[in-house]
């Protein structure tokens, strides 16, 4: 997300923070002030509200999200081949998608990660792209990197189901 330059900088303090799940500046200084001390935990940590944090969050979630899905098709009597992975390398070119594709042949793949919140201090001030939010609903990707029928499929769906969402351009 950074590049080489960017890594080599040291950010000034007004732009460092940490996400504590506070939904505001007002709640977060309910709970901590500026100079108080914060260590990493590579552990799951709940956050306020209902929130967490921890490593590889985002497979995680999305192995749970993917085999949800299962379920419900099984539970449903849905009669389709369904394929779900958990796949690896998905940051460098997904070489383990790739893999499993060429190895499945699937009619229709549907990836399911995560990707970044905008809505944080800071962060929406040079973006082009349209915000992304917490609490506002799944993304669903339109682009050169998504199919066009499966994305206004999922479009559909989430409207007739009354689903927010939001694009991820």
């Amino acid at each position: 997300m950074q590049t080489k330059e960017q890594k080599e900088q040291v950010p000034l303090m007004d732009e460092v923070w940490i996400d504590i799940g506070a939904k505001s500046k007002k709640e977060a200084q309910e709970y901590v002030a500026v100079g108080d001390y914060a260590v990493y935990e590579p552990q799951v940590t709940e956050l306020r509200g209902s929130r967490l944090a921890a490593p590889a969050l985002d497979n995680i979630i999305g192995v749970y999200s993917v085999m949800q899905v299962a379920r419900n098709c099984a539970e449903r009597g849905i009669d389709v081949a369904l394929y779900c992975l958990g796949t690896v390398q998905e940051e460098i070119g997904a070489r383990g998608a790739t893999a499993a594709a060429e190895g499945i042949k699937p009619d229709v793949a549907i990836a399911v990660d995560t990707t970044l919140a905008t809505d944080t201090p800071g962060k929406t001030k040079n973006l082009t792209d349209p915000a992304l939010e917490l609490d506002a609903g799944p993304s669903i990707l339109r682009g050169p990197n998504g199919h066009p029928v499966i994305t206004r499929l999922l479009e559909k769906v989430a409207q007739k189901n009354n689903i927010p969402y939001q694009i991820k351009p």
